[in-house]
């Protein structure tokens, strides 16, 4: 690990429905996204 910050973050949607993102704190750009069903 290079020192990274990394904001995770996880939004609840209706019908149980997740999304999970990892954000560099930096840059702003998404590291990932996953939505769990």
């Amino acid at each position: 690990m290079t020192g990274q910050l990394v904001y995770q973050i996880e939004l609840k949607g209706p019908n149980r429905a997740e999304w999970n993102y990892d954000v560099d704190a930096k840059t702003g750009k998404v590291v990932r996204n996953a939505e769990d069903h």
